[in-house]
């Protein structure tokens, strides 16, 4: 079985610059929902304020390469201001995770 593959990006941006991101972001949301990025969503860590997360599934492995394949230069090119935003040296951290069920697999009638 091949997914889903759930992505998480994190990300550290200074107060100062967090408007601009939300903004970016906001673009970032509707460009991955139109090249097959499903349940997007952003989340602030309440304990470091600086730190954010980014994720989204795809249904699998196949379609997380075609998401990356679809996007435009002018995608591109949003991701890179995204990345400008970035507190620090360290690029924003990606994770590739696969879901699994804990319940065991239906039985066929």
């Amino acid at each position: 079985r091949s997914g889903p593959i759930v992505v998480k990006v994190e990300y550290l941006i200074a107060e100062k610059n967090v408007e601009a991101f939300l903004e970016l972001m906001r673009q970032r949301r509707h460009i991955h929902s139109r090249v097959g990025a499903r349940n997007w969503t952003l989340q602030r860590n309440l304990q470091k304020p600086m730190q954010w997360t980014e994720t989204f599934r795809t249904p699998t492995w196949t379609d997380y390469l075609r998401l990356n394949h679809r996007l435009t230069e002018v995608d591109k090119e949003l991701d890179e201001r995204v990345c400008q935003l970035q507190a620090g040296e360290a690029a924003p951290q990606m994770t590739l995770s696969i879901e699994r069920p804990t319940s065991p697999p239906r039985k066929r009638a």
